[in-house]
């Protein structure tokens, strides 16, 4: 067995014990390593150890400012996000398994006037653990803020209007009752897609915006 070969065995070895939350950051340095602009730098951070790796990347969002949805009151959560024994799918819309059915069944208060989310863009690949390090520790949305919020924009760009919170061009983040809803576009189907996984799924890449309550 070549040198280069045994290599590349311990590495997939090293990468496969990582814990969970790490895979992101390790993700993230195998990505610029393989950048000239970054390989010196990468290089002779990984010499000193992962400690300095993370301080490298600095922070993982850039803050976008924030947006306020004024909610509409004719429109019921219930309807526009029905969900089914299965997958819920209507003109323009497909909604995920009942994953989303538990966010529904938390929304129990009064639909508040209007909701203020802060909006922040992934510089690089991350997963949620490290997502959630860099979010105020109260940032998750209140799930009665949120239906009400998703079914008033959603309404809006099914029927062509602009919406403040969604966009065709990049994937929407938002953690609700310990969970994480993402939102986007699919062209193939013209259809909104909303999605919930639980914490720790996957990992998000960069130019996603995560929007929160702070």
């Amino acid at each position: 067995m070549s040198k280069k070969f045994e290599q590349i065995g311990r590495i997939s070895a090293a990468v496969i014990a990582l814990p969970e939350d790490h895979l992101g950051i390790a993700l993230d340095v195998l990505n610029k390593l393989s950048d000239p602009n970054w390989k010196v730098r990468m290089s002779e951070v990984l010499r000193q150890g992962l400690k300095p790796v993370a301080k490298a990347v600095e922070t993982l969002l850039e803050n976008m400012g924030s947006v306020t949805v004024v909610i509409d009151t004719t429109v019921n959560p219930s309807e526009v996000l029905k969900t089914t024994e299965a997958t819920t799918k209507i003109e323009g819309l497909w909604i995920n398994d009942n994953a989303f059915a538990q966010i529904l069944a938390k929304a129990k208060g009064t639909a508040p006037t209007s909701v203020t989310m802060e909006l922040r863009r992934l510089k690089v690949g991350a997963n949620d653990c490290m997502i959630k390090n860099e979010l105020p520790k109260e940032h998750e949305i209140d799930p009665t803020a949120f239906v009400h919020m998703l079914a008033t924009e959603l309404t809006k760009v099914r029927s062509g209007e602009t919406s403040k919170v969604l966009s065709k061009d990049c994937w929407r983040l938002f953690y609700v009752a310990g969970l994480v809803v993402y939102v986007h576009w699919r062209s193939g189907d013209s259809e909104w897609s909303v999605y919930v996984w639980k914490l720790g799924g996957r990992t998000w890449f960069a130019k996603y915006v995560v929007l929160s309550c702070n």
